[in-house]
């Protein structure tokens, strides 16, 4: 790559013409590469949530079968360009993750990918701050499915999300819907979560029902789960072949995922990213565990929100406080929560302003007590707070990510998760 970007930039230099960026070279060897690529099958996920996790658990139905790359975490168009030139002639199935953060994101990567499938999962305020609202951030998002339609492709998008549901406008007759709503393809019933904390559901399809068990700890993965059984029944599997496969998966670390300790809490991990529009989904967690003595939630920065930073805590608090006995504020001291005198001087109501202050806070968990992480990665780094190996089990970020995850962090991940295929 360096060696061929001198090369560029001296004969342009000669020319007298412009000389190309190194992004700008990383797309365009992208593109070449990927028109190269004509058996490979490319699938684009995007939604204001729940991408990553449908991105891994799609990629572990359809690699019991196919030859999978996956592209998830570094999803913007730079990141993406680089992977697509790692993709190999043999590999079957490239799923990408796509971020559309901001305007033209989608363009960006869509661009590159060229995806003949497409999934949408939620629309949420997520990126408020670019959007200002969940029509623009639909219209941003719907930019995948209508290139995908462009192209002859499917569209799979959950029918219980009216703006997502929208979008089947742009081409009836090639958009699969996912949901509980009647109007779903792929319909899903008695959807509850275990006292283990699994996602238990049946989903119908035509004449065919199976029952589904999937390591998905969270009510609102249903959307990840249909959406990755939607997408990979169109692909070739059967329902039965589907629901057997799920059973296996395990969420990734850091995505509302379990962490017990013998003789200790059980830590629930919920620590990527912390809008203001989803603490709800997170909070609701705790309702899974209504046998535990004693119920905390940490709260961490936040972030995503219209009005002040007073208000957003103060909906943080009136969202949380019924789902726990114990509710800790992590970082600087927020602003005033109305009505929560009572709670402060009983103890119920906690402040910590680092690592240190947390880590002193949770060693006096209970046996089962249920302790709930909530922040983001980026600028809180909660796991850090917690114990390490030795003492709990548990392990700081990005050493307790399962071995798959943590290798598409490194240069040959997509090697790496091939061969990862029957796990």
């Amino acid at each position: 790559m360096n060696l061929l970007r001198s090369f560029r930039k001296i004969r342009a230099r000669l020319l007298g013409e412009q000389v190309l960026s190194r992004s700008d070279l990383a797309r365009e060897q992208a593109l070449a590469h990927r028109q190269g690529l004509g058996d490979t099958t490319f699938i684009g996920i995007t939604g204001s949530g729940a991408k990553s996790t449908t991105a891994a658990f799609l990629h572990h139905l359809l690699s019991a079968r196919k030859r999978c790359a996956l592209s998830l975490i570094y999803n913007t168009s730079e990141p993406i360009a680089r992977r697509i030139q790692r993709l190999e002639a043999q590999d079957e199935i490239a799923l990408f993750e796509i971020s559309g953060h901001g305007p033209g994101a989608i363009d960006a990567s869509a661009a590159l990918v060229q995806p003949q499938l497409a999934i949408v999962t939620v629309i949420s305020n997520d990126h408020y701050t670019n959007y200002r609202g969940t029509d623009a951030t639909a219209q941003e998002k719907g930019k995948l499915v209508s290139g995908v339609f462009a192209a002859g492709g499917t569209a799979f998008l959950n029918a219980d999300d009216p703006l997502v549901a929208k979008m089947a406008e742009l081409a009836p007759g090639r958009a699969v819907r996912f949901g509980e709503s009647p109007e779903a393809d792929f319909r899903a019933s008695d959807v509850r979560v275990s006292a283990n904390g699994r996602l238990r559901f049946d989903c119908s399809h035509g004449a065919e029902t199976a029952a589904f068990d999937i390591g998905l700890l969270g009510r609102h993965f249903i959307v990840s789960a249909l959406a990755g059984v939607a997408c990979a029944h169109h692909l070739g599997m059967s329902l039965a072949e589907i629901a057997e496969r799920a059973r296996s998966y395990v969420q990734m670390a850091g995505r509302c995922s379990i962490h017990r300790v013998a003789g200790g809490p059980t830590y629930l991990c919920d620590t990527i990213k912390s809008p203001l529009s989803t603490l709800g989904l997170a909070f609701s967690l705790m309702d899974a565990f209504p046998e535990a003595p004693r119920r905390t939630i940490v709260i961490g920065k936040i972030s995503d929100y219209p009005g002040s930073t007073g208000r957003s805590y103060n909906r943080a608090y009136a969202l949380a406080r019924p789902h726990c006995e114990r509710l800790v504020f992590f970082g600087d001291k927020p602003p005033s929560l109305k009505g929560a005198e009572e709670d402060e001087r009983n103890g119920v109501v906690l402040y910590a302003a680092n690592h240190a202050e947390l880590r002193d806070l949770l060693n006096d968990a209970q046996e089962g007590e249920v302790i709930l992480l909530k922040g983001s990665e980026k600028v809180d780094k909660l796991l850090l707070a917690l114990p390490a190996t030795g003492e709990s089990g548990i392990l700081p970020y990005h050493e307790a990510l399962p071995a798959w995850d943590q290798l598409i962090r490194e240069a040959d991940y997509f090697t790496a998760n091939r061969r990862l295929d029957n796990r």
